[in-house]
């Protein structure tokens, strides 16, 4: 409504509408909808993000409780090593009173015998720095449970019958590290693409109909309007050319392919990467699976020379110090055989991890 001092004593009214309408800066999805698919790619990224996180902890956790494990069977295997010692030492303090044994072979009893209470003593404290940690990872501590976790499950060989183009396929599916790089790029397509979009000129189609209204009142002005009287319309093209040539969309644009080939690179750095750590994976598992049945097989002949050196000591036949020399390397062979059968595990789990199967995802390679 225009004041009456700019129509020659009478108010001027207009009512209508009018379309500006981009048809080349400004129009098409890549610029309108660029916002919103980058926010949605970011939200992608954000979920991915999660499944990465959760992934390593549950992995953590599954460590943490091989190492628990582990740690709960080389006290076995101290517990057992010196209980041997002992009952060695004792016999040869027996031996002693009775004029059959020397000092020496008491000494070298004692001196075994001590030198595994130091290692078990060692292994006690693993144990307990090792449940600490299980504790930790379900949100509780000594001060209020006051106890230690137990590790109740074994571990176990499994048919390492992965082909190594299954389980890369899966990685490609369900890999969040690969995923999110891919997002990443997707993003900065989008933004290539608006960027591109901003260095067209500026041609927009503008329309504009509407109805005028004229009178000595405001009221008789907006009845004009009500009659549908002075109709008036307009279209047209407007075109906006950048005297200089647009040289911040120039910059923009160049900075955008940039980063776009910069996400290229990183993609397929992460693709290279992935594929040379499935490839070390798998070889770690069988590798592994063939480690266990190795030192199984070296447990089986020590235990063997252990049993036979115990029966030649109770007739005479070896001296206690052979004796504790044998049983030390059947340790070692146990622990090895635990050690690697843990070492198992944990190439199971790193081959899990990897492509992301198995860990609640709902799916299986």
């Amino acid at each position: 409504l225009f004041p009456r001092s700019a129509t020659n004593g009478e108010y001027q009214s207009f009512f209508g509408l009018s379309l500006n309408q981009p048809l080349l800066k400004g129009a098409g999805p890549s610029a309108t909808m660029a916002g919103i698919r980058i926010a949605a790619l970011e939200s992608d990224i954000a979920y991915q993000e999660y499944r990465r996180q959760l992934m390593l902890t549950v992995a953590t956790a599954e460590a943490s409780y091989w190492n628990l494990y582990l740690a709960q069977e080389q006290i076995r295997f101290f517990t057992e090593s010196l209980q041997t010692a002992e009952k060695i030492l004792r016999d040869n303090r027996e031996r002693l009173e009775a004029g059959k044994g020397s000092q020496l072979d008491v000494l070298e009893a004692e001196a075994g015998v001590a030198l595994r209470k130091a290692k078990l003593s060692d292994a006690q404290q693993r144990l307990y720095e090792t449940s600490a940690r299980a504790l930790s990872l379900c949100s509780d501590s000594v001060l209020s449970s006051n106890r230690l976790i137990r590790a109740v499950d074994q571990p176990r060989l499994r048919d390492s019958t992965n082909a190594f183009f299954e389980v890369w396929r899966a990685a490609y599916e369900l890999n969040p590290e690969y995923h999110v790089q891919r997002f990443k790029l997707m993003q900065e397509a989008n933004r290539l693409g608006y960027a591109r979009n901003q260095r067209l000129p500026e041609l927009n189609f503008k329309g504009s109909y509407g109805l005028n209204g004229l009178g000595e009142t405001p009221g008789e002005s907006w009845d004009d309007i009500e009659r549908g009287g002075f109709p008036s319309w307009s279209v047209g093209l407007e075109l906006r050319v950048p005297l200089a040539g647009g040289i911040k969309s120039a910059n923009e644009l160049a900075a955008a392919r940039l980063r776009y080939r910069a996400g290229q690179h990183a993609l397929r750095e992460v693709e290279t990467q992935m594929v040379n750590s499935l490839d070390t994976a798998l070889h770690k598992v069988r590798s592994a699976a063939e480690s266990v049945q190795g030192y199984r097989t070296v447990l089986g002949f020590n235990q063997s020379l252990f049993d036979s050196a115990l029966a030649r000591l109770e007739v005479g036949k070896v001296d206690s110090r052979r004796v504790l020399e044998i049983e030390a390397d059947l340790f070692e062979a146990r622990n090895a055989v635990a050690e690697a059968l843990v070492q198992c595990e944990r190439a199971e789990l790193d081959l899990e991890l990897m492509p992301g199967l198995n860990i609640f995802t709902g799916e299986t390679g």
